[in-house]
């Protein structure tokens, strides 16, 4: 998530992740649970502008999101996805890195 959880009126699934290569699902049924920790399936993103606030998850929980939330897009995890430097390519697009973004060729964003 690119958006610190204190001011983001979205529903946290988990902690931020952050941007490091990996990606699990981190979805938790409250904060006294661990997450879910499963490889993450599918990368969604809650909002694309201003920047994309987005999560991981795994198959059974993005069941659970699909029945019971609204996001912006979806798509299979890519090798991009968990990358410093992700940046989301289009309505029903993919990650692709962009490496013109910042002098050292990472973002600041976390994601959950």
């Amino acid at each position: 998530m690119t958006t610190p959880a204190e001011t983001w009126p979205l529903p946290l699934y988990g902690p931020l992740q952050p941007m490091d290569g990996t990606a699990t699902c981190q979805t938790r049924p409250d904060e006294r649970t661990a997450p879910c920790g499963q490889p993450a399936t599918w990368h969604v993103a809650w909002t694309l502008r201003p920047g994309v606030a987005s999560s991981f998850f795994c198959d059974p929980h993005m069941d659970d999101v699909r029945a019971e939330l609204v996001y912006a897009d979806r798509h299979p995890v890519g090798a991009a996805c968990p990358l410093p430097g992700m940046t989301w390519w289009g309505l029903d697009g993919r990650c692709a890195l962009d490496l013109d973004a910042t002098d050292d060729h990472h973002t600041k964003g976390d994601h959950q």
